[in-house]
């Protein structure tokens, strides 16, 4: 009889530590591993999708062979509608490199006010070599997935900009987009927060400077706007006569082409546009600067790849005519 006693008491107490230990697990976390890949980051959340679930795995490998990654991430999301599978890795890096989740960029949101919850994160990358990292911000909205990526900055790049006596803003350059307006000034905000390779700002503090890039955005459009028009000019090598012509398209629509000889139209990035100039780059980077002479209305152009023309010149005069009508 004691001893059953005492067995009682022995189960009893092996299940209230039982009961204790599970109850300091966290409900909103899994642990573990998840297909045989340690789990470093998870989250779990319920909405009117039913229960969601949102894994974050990495693998390091510290001894890559030839056509292995050194790291790969690997972040699903699984709720009742599907399962999405976001991953990126690093291969073939003979240099310092890192593959990182930023753990503290996950957030739960309601921005569309839809009652069904967005994830959001951030993680970064790099092979070191002289590149600065990688940031990579994803949103995910039931089935769509949305990110914005470019290049951080760092304490070196405000060493240079300090020698080279320039402005340094402090934060990164964002390259990359694939986002709804609905959700485009939220996630600009947050690659910029975590835009500084050893700093992390405040949410108020990138506000700030997105407002300020908003700003600039659409002053440049407008100048885009002024530039309308068809651009040509004329270049030989004996005297005055013209054996080449080069002609330049800036659309309504904001878009910039180069016009070859057989009337084909070559797109250009437009790099930077003001009142009084517009400066162009072709596919292989050449560079086109459009301008108006002493800010009236006559125009020019120069650049390197006009200097570079045969025979070189620094600048030649163009012609403006309006756009042809479809």
């Amino acid at each position: 009889m004691i001893r059953g006693n005492i067995l009682l008491l022995l189960s009893i107490i092996f299940i209230c530590q039982s009961c204790r230990y599970n109850s300091r697990k966290p409900k909103d976390k899994i642990v573990g591993n998840y297909n045989e890949k340690k789990i470093i980051f998870s989250k779990k959340w319920s909405n009117s999708l039913g229960e969601s679930y949102f894994i974050v795995t990495l693998e390091d490998n510290a001894l890559p062979k030839d056509g292995e990654n050194s790291y790969k991430l690997e972040v699903e999301l699984r709720n009742s509608l599907k399962t999405i599978v976001i991953k990126d890795s690093i291969f073939d890096c003979p240099v310092e490199q890192d593959l990182n989740f930023i753990e503290k960029s996950f957030e739960l949101t309601d921005i569309d006010n839809n009652g069904i919850k967005e994830a959001s994160f951030a993680y970064n990358k790099y092979c070191r070599g002289d590149s600065p990292d990688s940031l990579n911000v994803y949103l995910i909205d039931r089935n769509n997935v949305f990110y914005i990526k470019g290049l951080r900055t760092n304490d070196m790049q405000q060493m240079i900009a300090e020698a080279q006596k320039k402005k340094y803003l402090g934060f990164g350059d964002i390259d990359k987009v694939n986002v709804s307006d609905v959700f485009q000034k939220y996630m600009s905000i947050k690659w910029y927060q975590y835009s500084h390779e050893s700093k992390t700002y405040s949410k108020s503090r990138a506000s700030k400077y997105f407002l300020t890039v908003k700003r600039k955005q659409i002053k440049h459009v407008n100048f885009i706007k002024q530039w309308q028009g068809s651009y040509g000019f004329g270049y030989g090598f004996r005297g005055d006569d013209v054996d080449y012509e080069m002609n330049f398209e800036i659309s309504k629509e904001g878009s910039a082409y180069i016009i070859n000889n057989d009337g084909t139209k070559e797109k250009a990035e437009i790099v930077r546009a003001t009142k009084d100039s517009l400066e162009l780059r072709d596919k292989e980077n050449h560079q086109y600067i459009l301008y108006r002479e002493n800010g009236g209305s006559n125009y020019a152009i120069r650049g390197e790849a006009v200097y570079m023309l045969n025979p070189p010149n620094n600048d030649y005069p163009l012609t403006k005519s309006p756009l042809e009508k479809p």
